[in-house]
């Protein structure tokens, strides 16, 4: 399936955070318990995500709903944009 720049970055967050999820029960620990800090380089995404921008796409706002569901597991957490060139740094892509 093909999808759009957009689309995979929301794809990663969520694949990232079902993953943070797993790992931290398999170790006998509860995802309620932790706060966590997103930090992403797509504004589109963190800003949908915190619901300052519309989602008009109906694909993206299923998207967005995932990622807001999968943060709900966790007792809080704060969202972090940060330039590309940061990302690039720490994921060294």
């Amino acid at each position: 399936r093909t999808m759009t720049n957009n689309e995979a970055e929301y794809e990663t967050l969520i694949a990232a955070l079902q993953g943070l999820s797993e790992r931290v029960e398999a170790a006998g620990e509860s995802a309620a318990d932790l706060c966590i800090e997103v930090r992403g380089d797509s504004a589109l995404v963190i800003h949908q995500v915190e619901r300052t921008w519309q989602t008009k796409d109906d694909r993206m706002r299923l998207l967005r709903d995932r990622v807001q569901s999968l943060l709900r597991r966790f007792k809080a957490h704060r969202l972090v944009l940060q330039g590309r060139e940061e990302s690039v740094r720490v994921l060294g892509h």
